[in-house]
């Protein structure tokens, strides 16, 4: 019984495979041809399954009013949610589609939010946490445009 019960579950198992290996500063990331070739650019990456992100999003375009560059907002979701939320949010810049796979090993984001910044040459000038993204006036946490995390009391 228990040898038909683990052939079952082996056949249901996806292969394992192996986490892309990050992108470093100076590399031109794979989705570098996917964003405006202009100025630097800010790429924002969200989940639609994260809290934070979702919190993050009626502030981006203050963002964008402070980061002397182009801004990209990437999502975790289909086509049809990118252009409701660029439409709900009035957004002034573009929100990029991403599926699960692409969303992993294409924009290889290692927490949500994420961010890259690209220089003009499209090489990768900074990359992590969006708070930390230099701005004209500073950080993006420093400005107040983070969403505040409550602490989880456990008890």
């Amino acid at each position: 019984m228990m040898n038909k019960i683990n052939r079952l579950f082996d056949s249901l198992r996806e292969p394992s495979s192996k986490a892309p290996e990050k992108y470093h500063l100076g590399e031109v990331p794979m989705f570098a041809g996917r964003t405006p070739h202009r100025n630097s650019t800010l790429i924002v990456i969200i989940s639609l399954y994260c809290a934070v992100c979702v919190e993050l999003l009626p502030k981006l375009e203050s963002v964008a009013d402070v980061f002397d560059g182009e801004i990209v907002l990437v999502i975790d979701g289909d086509v049809n949610e990118a252009q409701a939320i660029q439409q709900h949010f009035d957004f002034s810049f573009d929100v990029l589609s991403a599926s699960a796979e692409e969303f992993y090993n294409v924009y290889r984001p290692e927490i949500t939010p994420y961010a890259y910044v690209l220089n003009p040459d499209r090489t990768i000038a900074y990359m992590g946490h969006v708070g930390e993204v230099a701005t004209t006036k500073g950080t993006i946490a420093q400005l107040g445009l983070m969403p505040e995390v409550e602490e989880v009391s456990r008890s």
